[in-house]
């Protein structure tokens, strides 16, 4: 069935289909349950009008916006209501689709949005859920507003932490890293005892110094060294333990994320290869190893040296307050730096990326086609292209390197702070 769509010269109104839907929509479930069913399945969980009023006990199929909420939260979704103006409507990319109320107090679906499509202004693509599956509605801004007074329902998977079925990102990296509660328990221990360990030394000076030192105990210089001698075993064989357990957990991650893309790869459509050249495609895969060398060796093994902090803090408190208060507040300073400076760097990085992504195109493409290229004699050619290549790959990482370097500048004098400059306090 051919979409029905209504412009700005068009004689139907958004008003009467409501009204005929209307009446269709009195015998039935209501349209905003129905709305939700629909938005719910685009989302990947799949409901039905029925169940959800059998579970939630709803004889009318009636439900108002609040109770349409905890219907979401408790069918593993997240739903909001909010009021947005058309001008954001038409911007909402991803986190369509989405339940639009209507001012009679009907729900639809919006599916999509066709932003100046054939040099016409954007139109919203709906989908009533008491109208046949493939009869969607197409609207313009005048006939869409009359209708809407500008009340939106966003609908999102709430995905949980172990979710095998959440898309890439941080959450999906925590999630394989922490799916073993008993390593995660081990790994948080040895992190624990790593972090007292490290307090030891300076207990053992602080000792040193305010007994050994100045009473010339050497009962108490042994039983120190006895002390610290224990400890030192018990760091050692924690801390093997800590890589052992850590070398574990990220191989077992990195064997799912590297599975996660080939399957993500092979699931792709074939006019996506069509489209997109294989080198620029076997670069973009290339680049999922720095991602992982960033979340699953960088950020997790500084998320668990950080644990040490807990312990410190109240030792540094201890010694110094003011001393404390000064070195906290340095910190402070850098991170308001690095947040302001964010994204600038995120800029010059993500034009590093898009030229070395390019180079690699060139070169894999080259490769690939180095008959064609040898026999038609085009090495001059393709010598120049990759000079060119090379030279916009070394100015982006140049520009980049630019700015680091008045990064790293400006943190230093705060760095020498926090060390040496805390003590004239």
């Amino acid at each position: 069935m051919r979409p029905v769509t209504l412009a700005l010269n068009d004689t139907p109104a958004l008003s009467s289909a409501n009204n005929t839907r209307g009446a269709n929509a009195q015998s039935g479930a209501s349209s905003l349950l129905g709305s939700f069913v629909i938005a719910a399945r685009q989302r990947g969980v799949h409901l039905s009008v029925a169940q959800l009023i059998r579970d939630h006990q709803l004889p009318s199929g009636e439900v108002s916006v609040e109770q349409l909420l905890r219907i979401a939260d408790a069918s593993g979704l997240r739903a909001k209501a909010t009021r947005l103006r058309w001008a954001n409507l038409v911007k909402m990319g991803t986190a369509l689709p989405a339940i639009v109320v209507l001012r009679n107090g009907a729900a639809m679906v919006l599916m999509r949005v066709h932003v100046e499509a054939q040099d016409r202004p954007p139109i919203v693509v709906l989908r009533d859920p008491n109208a046949p599956q493939h009869a969607p509605l197409m609207l313009d801004e005048a006939r869409f507003t009359a209708a809407w007074d500008g009340e939106v329902i966003l609908v999102k998977r709430d995905y949980r932490l172990r979710d095998e079925n959440q898309p890439f990102g941080f959450r999906f990296v925590l999630a394989q890293l922490l799916r073993d509660k008993r390593l995660t328990r081990d790994l948080a221990i040895c992190a624990v005892v790593l972090s007292i360990t490290a307090v030891s030394p300076i207990m053992f000076w602080r000792v040193l110094i305010d007994r050994v030192m100045y009473y010339g105990s050497l009962n108490t210089f042994t039983l120190i060294c006895i002390a610290f001698g224990v400890l030192l075993l018990f760091e050692t064989a924690f801390g093997h333990l800590r890589r052992y357990l850590v070398l574990f957990i990220t191989l077992r991650a990195d064997v799912k994320l590297w599975t996660y893309t080939f399957d993500k790869m092979l699931n792709l459509p074939i006019d996506y290869y069509e489209k997109q050249s294989t080198g620029e495609i076997v670069h973009n895969i290339a680049e999922m190893g720095k991602i992982r060398q960033f979340l699953v060796s960088q950020l997790f093994g500084t998320a668990l040296d950080a644990i040490v902090i807990l312990f410190f803090l109240p030792i540094m408190f201890f010694f110094s307050t003011i001393m404390t208060v000064c070195v906290m507040a340095l910190c402070a300073i850098i991170c308001l730096w690095l947040i302001l400076m964010l994204p600038s760097i995120r800029r010059r990085v993500s034009a590093v990326i898009a030229a070395e992504t390019r180079r690699g195109s060139f070169l894999v493409e080259t490769i690939h086609g180095i008959r064609a290229v040898k026999s038609l004699a085009l090495d001059a050619k393709h010598r120049h292209q990759w000079d060119v290549h090379v030279a916009d790959v070394a100015e982006k990482r140049y520009a980049e390197g630019v700015l680091t370097n008045w990064v790293q500048t400006v943190v230093h004098p705060f760095q020498g702070l926090m060390t040496n400059g805390v003590i004239a306090v």
